[in-house]
Order: C-alpha cells, then structure tokens, then sequence
C-alpha cells in the first residue's frame, strides 16, 4: 500500500471542530449569548494565568469576540448601562453624528431608535 505524503505537521480543524472540542457549558453560554451566530474561530487561551476561550464570529462588528470561562461564565458582558446618545441628522441618505456632546441615559425606549428612510436611486 502506498502511503500518501503531507506537508502538514498538525491536523487541519475547521471552525465547526473547534467549537465542538469547547466543554458543552462554554458551547450552551455562546449559544445562549448569540443564538446561530456563525462562529469563524474558537481559542483556549492560558495568557493571563487562567483558561480563558475566546470566541471569534464571522459578523465580528455585531457580535465582537466572546470570553467565556471555563465554568460558562461570560468575562465580557454587555456594557452595564445603556450606552449614551449622539445627535444625529439625516440628509440626502447621509447619517451624521455628533460625537462632542455625549447624552448620558439611565434607559432606552423604542421612541429613541431612529431609521434613516429609503433613498430612491
């Protein structure tokens, strides 16, 4: 039987094997966090002193790397507060923010949300 030659010294894994080889509570704490969020990389880190796996998603601007502990305890939460506001003003399909005056808020109600409209080309 011949045998095949490689120029691979380590197996190949995929995202998906990855996220497989996680223990099952730091899979149930990601799943609980982003729901079907594609999962590109998953990362048993040891640098700070402490396992830590971090967790990369193909749509990293919405859902930016997950720390999770070994326990299922996420070391990353959302912010504590509801983020401050920005005036913003709509023309032409344009968005623009004021960033100099920063509106600090205790809460959000869905009055706050605000949808550039359609533009027509």
């Amino acid at each position: 039987m011949a045998q095949r030659q490689t120029r691979y010294h380590k197996p190949l894994t995929s995202p998906g094997a990855k996220f497989g080889a996680l223990p099952q509570i730091v899979q149930l704490t990601v799943l609980a966090q982003v729901g079907p969020e594609e999962v590109v990389d998953a990362v048993r880190d040891t640098s700070s002193g402490r396992v830590v796996y971090k967790i990369y998603f193909r749509d990293s601007e919405i859902f930016p790397p997950l720390y999770v502990a070994p326990d299922g305890s996420v070391l990353n939460p959302p912010a504590p507060r509801p983020l401050d506001r920005f005036l913003i003003t709509i023309a032409d399909g344009l968005i623009a923010v004021d960033t100099g005056q920063p509106i600090e808020r205790d809460w959000t109600t869905p009055d706050e949300l605000v949808y550039a409209p359609e533009v027509q080309p």
